[in-house]
């Protein structure tokens, strides 16, 4: 199966791979989508050299890796595993509620209320993520609103539709219930995101 998605992030950015090497994240998300679709690492002689052995060799969770990296994978899944746009967000809804459910996330999420979540993203988004940021703009009882800041092309609209289905989860793992978050804006540099909730 081509790699078209992944191939027209690489051609975005700078350098391909080695773009934006001040960006990096924690290697639990990427670890936790190895988990839920293992197949993925068949799929290894397919990718550049540096993916397959990302797949091959996986990170400890504790691990940073580029942010480049992280979202080549994500990009390839969706190219080489997941039949839609859809299907592949859905995942990463998926990925999303098995971390917050799980040893890492579980007792701070049963804790606090979603509107204390969205209050303390942009610190804990901070402590998994280098070279980008995340403010929240407003945030009430039921709505929030926040903006990812981040080099030019290191997201592209289907990977800012992953983090809205991350930061959805994490609100539902809260008790909020008929939660929904979206893009609403999203330029080369800056994604702005929506969410409401019950």
């Amino acid at each position: 199966m081509p790699l078209t998605r992944l191939n027209a992030y690489l051609a975005e950015l700078p350098g391909g791979l080695v773009a934006h090497p001040s960006c990096q994240r924690k290697a639990v998300q990427y670890r936790q989508l190895l988990t839920d679709t293992p197949k993925l690492v068949e799929l290894a002689a397919e990718l550049p050299s540096v993916l397959a052995q990302l797949l091959q060799h996986p990170l400890p969770v504790s691990a940073f890796l580029p942010t480049v990296h992280e979202n080549a994978l994500y990009l390839a899944a969706r190219d080489l595993f997941f039949p839609t746009d859809e299907a592949f967000v859905e995942a990463m809804h998926r990925i999303s509620r098995q971390l917050m459910q799980g040893p890492l996330y579980r007792i701070m999420m049963t804790l606090l209320s979603p509107s204390m979540i969205v209050r303390g993203a942009a610190s804990r988004f901070g402590a998994f993520n280098r070279g980008t940021t995340l403010e929240t703009e407003a945030v009430s009882a039921h709505h929030a609103r926040a903006v990812l800041t981040s080099p030019a092309h290191l997201y592209t609209p289907l990977l800012a539709e992953g983090w809205a289905a991350t930061f959805q989860a994490a609100v539902e793992a809260s008790g909020g219930r008929d939660t929904h978050f979206a893009v609403v804006e999203h330029t080369v540099t800056r994604t702005v995101f929506e969410g409401r909730w019950r």
